[in-house]
């Protein structure tokens, strides 16, 4: 199977070492698959924080959740309030690169280009992270696969 197939759909990918994990309810979730080096992250509805920062503990403490995985983070249906202070603990938390000599790679699927700026500011809480936002699916795709 191609390796991008994790970052499609809301990460429907098969295969034995596909890994998926679904927390939330009420219309709010947080899905992660993990496949290889590759990872979705989906956010629906209005989940807070600490729910994220609970999918990618388990992802970690599973073995399954590397550091420096190539990230899509679909926001397409997100309609949550960007909290800061969690944002500041889940730079935190994650640490994502931290460990890691390479920098990894999160590519941001947003509804618009008004939340581009909140992700230049998120970017700065990750500073080992190279960040970029899309409007565009095969976009995200081709940079974080290129």
């Amino acid at each position: 199977m191609d390796g991008a197939a994790v970052y499609s759909g809301d990460g429907d990918a098969g295969g034995d070492d596909a890994h998926r994990l679904v927390l939330g309810g009420g219309g709010s979730t947080v899905s992660i698959t993990a496949r290889g080096e590759r990872m979705l992250i989906v956010l629906v509805g209005e989940p807070g924080c600490d729910l994220v920062i609970e999918a990618l503990e388990t992802g970690r403490r599973q073995g399954w959740l590397k550091l420096s995985m190539k990230t899509l983070v679909d926001l397409t249906r997100y309609f949550g309030v960007i909290d800061w202070a969690s944002l500041t603990r889940m730079s935190q938390v994650a640490d994502w690169a931290g460990e890691s000599p390479e920098k990894s790679w999160v590519a941001y699927l947003i509804r618009n280009s008004e939340f581009g700026a909140i992700i230049r500011a998120v970017s700065a809480l990750f500073g080992r992270t190279r960040h970029r936002a899309f409007t565009d699916r095969a976009e995200a795709v081709n940079w974080l696969t290129g």
